[in-house]
């Protein structure tokens, strides 16, 4: 006989289709999106945003009906869902609005003031009339917050385009201020840190139906799409020769790196409103996403540009062997330790994990920074798991100092076998603490056959045999078990052989000496099994 499932098929037929689209209501969106389209036609060219002065009056007359709109369905209807759909599509034409007058900013101070003033004004007036109209609450700090980000979109052209303009011979300024762009932005989102700080409270009587974090955080991620399209309309707009021709044609100063900072203050932003929401699961996923930083980083070393915009852009911040990649690195270890600081739950593995990963991919001096950074992960937490990755960064810094030495192999050795008895010892495991002794005292012999024919003074080869010695039977004398015991007594009796054999070849030169020397070695190891026994004997 066949299985049935007990779970029921799920069958979607047209009508449920027809039912998501009319209870989504996307043509708002689309009826917005062929609006712009239309004024390239318009203008007959496929540069959608620069240069090409998309009709202000145009964008301003649609935000106007849109906000008409919106009023109207809730007032006699209220169809909130379509509502907080148009809300959306206002703050994308505001938006849209602040980056169609780069041309006029350049022309003068005074015409740029003019347009983006009156176009500030007009953005925060419709804001301003959805707000009161439709009743809507908000906290003090977010609205604030809010109007000084719209704020920056407007302003930040004027400051960008006085610096070329009062710079004609030098680009260096006008780089810098396009490159400092989403710098700036990233760390205006934290004007929204006391609405975060709220959690589940911000927006929770709003005046509205809709709900958090759908909103009023639905505008901070507009507003947080708006920085990184901004920051790529910039370049074109201030520095590729101020976007003349189809998008295809244009030489792109913009690197995907520039988009770094304002994704790692968004990390933050959001790590907090989880944090004050006590939304672990969101935490959780918040502590994996530093890898798009890791990601972005990757990128940005992978991409290979040869247009001259893109390398006065690099050649201002990658100096002095600083990469792209390590960009992306630095940012997710400043996240991470952030999360540690706050002490969000595992945050310090981040912490390690980057910061051994950085010792093991930039072999230079800063290992000396990671080790100390990995022995306070460990000492603020002594796990197994922290004490791996501060070894693995002694042994990576050790490898990294002696690399190219003809020691570098032994020291490795000697290093990592004395990392897994310490081990031992701190965690109380057997297995580490056989590891440990075995591979001590397998160094212990090899040095024996190796060192007393080698070109190595006699005082340093005496120095390590006493060292070796003295380490592992302290070490021994602290185990609980036989096998302890007796290793604990070999190595005095290889350490004693190995001075025998040093002593021999290297200080008694007639066959006489020799022998007399020879029987007080004989001597001594008869003397040390008669105290032996005598112990045995006094124990029972």
């Amino acid at each position: 006989m066949e299985k049935t499932s007990s779970e029921p098929e799920m069958i979607y037929t047209l009508g449920d289709l027809g039912k998501l689209i009319y209870n989504r209501n996307p043509f708002y969106i689309i009826s917005a999106l062929l609006v712009l389209y239309g004024q390239t036609l318009i203008l007959n060219t496929h540069d959608y945003t620069i240069n090409t002065w998309i009709p202000v009056f145009v964008l301003g007359g649609y935000t106007l009906l849109l906000t008409v709109t919106a009023l109207f369905i809730v007032k006699k209807g209220e169809v909130w869902d379509d509502a907080q759909s148009i809300l959306g599509v206002i703050l994308v034409l505001l938006l849209v609005i602040s980056v169609s007058f780069d041309g006029e900013t350049m022309d003068s101070l005074g015409k740029g003031i003019a347009c983006l003033g009156g176009s500030l004004a007009f953005s925060v007036g419709i804001l301003e009339l959805l707000r009161h109209k439709l009743g809507i609450r908000l906290a003090r700090n977010f609205i604030t917050g809010g109007y000084a980000i719209l704020g920056l979109f407007f302003v930040y052209p004027l400051i960008v385009s006085q610096l070329i303009l009062q710079n004609p011979d030098n680009r260096e300024p006008a780089l810098w201020g396009i490159l400092l762009f989403p710098v700036v932005m990233g760390l205006a989102l934290f004007l929204w840190l006391p609405s975060a700080w709220l959690g589940r409270r911000l927006g929770r009587e709003n005046g509205t139906p809709w709900r958090n974090p759908r909103f009023p955080w639905s505008i901070g991620v507009i507003a947080w799409l708006g920085i990184l399209a901004r920051t790529f309309l910039l370049t074109l707009s201030y520095q590729g020769g101020r976007g003349e021709g189809g998008f295809r044609d244009m030489n792109v100063g913009f690197g995907i790196y520039m988009l770094i900072p304002p994704v790692l203050c968004a990390l933050i932003l959001a790590a907090e409103y989880a944090r004050a929401s006590y939304n672990d699961d969101l935490l959780k996923k918040l502590l994996i996403m530093p890898v798009i930083l890791l990601i972005l980083g990757g990128l940005a070393e992978a991409a290979v540009s040869v247009s001259s915009e893109y390398r006065q852009f690099s050649q201002l911040i990658f100096v002095n062997d600083f990469r792209p990649w390590m960009l992306g690195v630095v940012s997710a270890l400043i996240f991470y330790i952030y999360a540690w600081l706050r002490k969000f739950e595992h945050a310090d593995l981040g912490v390690a994990a980057l910061t051994l990963f950085a010792i093991i991919i930039m072999k230079n001096e800063t290992c000396y920074g990671g080790v100390a950074i990995l022995l306070v992960v460990y000492l603020c937490n002594r796990s197994i798991l922290r004490f791996l990755a501060l070894s693995c960064g002694i042994l990576a810094s050790i490898a990294i100092i002696m690399w190219n030495h003809e020691l570098a192999v032994p020291v490795l050795a000697h290093a990592g076998t004395a990392l897994i008895m310490l081990g031992g010892l701190l965690y109380r495991s057997a297995w580490l603490k056989y590891m440990g002794t075995m591979l001590w005292l397998t160094l212990y012999g090899a040095a024996l056959l190796v060192l007393p024919r080698s070109n190595c003074p006699p005082g340093v080869i005496y120095a390590y045999f006493i060292t070796m010695c003295t380490t592992g039977m302290v070490y021994c004398y602290f185990g609980k078990n036989k096998f302890f015991r007796v290793v604990m007594y070999l190595f005095p009796a290889l350490g004693g052989a190995a001075l025998a054999i040093l002593g021999h070849r290297s200080y008694l030169t007639g066959k006489t000496a020799q022998v007399i020397f020879w029987a007080a070695i004989t001597f001594a190891g008869a003397f040390g099994i008669s105290m032996h026994k005598a112990r045995k004997r006094k124990v029972k």
